[in-house]
């Protein structure tokens, strides 16, 4: 009786169990016998339907792009702490693949973390070395850092791979045309009211000196970025 409770209630595995401790008896009532002949109906059916399903779906992808399509999916949503989330699992699936690091490259760069940014595109570069836009992106990464001679060098290998980048991108220093400071600017314009080019020109040097004394002085404040 406790089988056919059990499977009344939708518990079948448990009324196997109940019904298997009655097939030990040496005269089966009828009710068990009735309740196990169902429940083997039902298992047999169960396996057949089951692996026709199944044979029935397309063959999956591999577990890091399901990964790396739920991150897509869930930036879609604006949901970048998942995305991030999907595609850490999605890289972890694939070390190998390249596109999860690059994702990792532009939540660090649009965080402000150059150093973050610059680990994860090389770390992609390196895996897809034909990827114009990476060296491209680490070329920019590069001068935003003042790390001129590097960035050129990475323009050049993306120009090299068709990638089309404007010169005053790759020199942007030359393409500058910065007003001077009002305490440089007057000083300036006294010296020539004076008739003294050198004056002035000592004036421009002494800007310049106070403003290297202000940089280092400066450089002492700012924290390494964490990695």
């Amino acid at each position: 009786m406790l089988g056919a409770i059990a499977a009344r209630r939708g518990h079948l595995s448990q009324a196997e169990g109940f019904f298997a401790k009655v097939k030990a008896l040496p005269k089966v009532p009828a009710p068990a016998q009735r309740g196990l002949h169902r429940l083997e109906v039902f298992r047999k059916a169960l396996d057949r339907d089951f692996a026709a399903w199944r044979a029935q779906m397309p063959t999956p992808q591999p577990l890091a792009t399901c990964y790396y399509d739920l991150g897509l999916a869930l930036l879609t949503a604006n949901d970048r702490g998942g995305a991030k989330e999907a595609f850490r699992s999605a890289a972890a699936a694939d070390p190998k693949w390249p596109q999860p690091l690059i994702w990792f490259g532009f939540f660090a760069a649009l965080d402000g973390d150059a150093m973050g940014a610059r680990k994860q595109w090389e770390a992609a570069a390196k895996l897809q070395p034909q990827d114009a836009m990476l060296r491209e992106m680490l070329g920019y990464l590069a001068v935003a850092m003042g790390l001129q001679k590097e960035g050129e060098t990475h323009f050049a290998d993306a120009m090299k791979l068709g990638c089309a980048i404007p010169q005053e991108d790759i020199y942007p220093d030359q393409h500058v045309k910065a007003a001077p400071s009002a305490p440089h600017a007057a000083a300036k314009k006294s010296a020539e009211a004076e008739g003294g080019e050198e004056e002035a020109a000592s004036a421009e040097d002494e800007d310049v000196d106070e403003l290297e004394e202000v940089d280092e002085g400066a450089a002492t404040m700012i924290e390494p970025a964490a990695e």
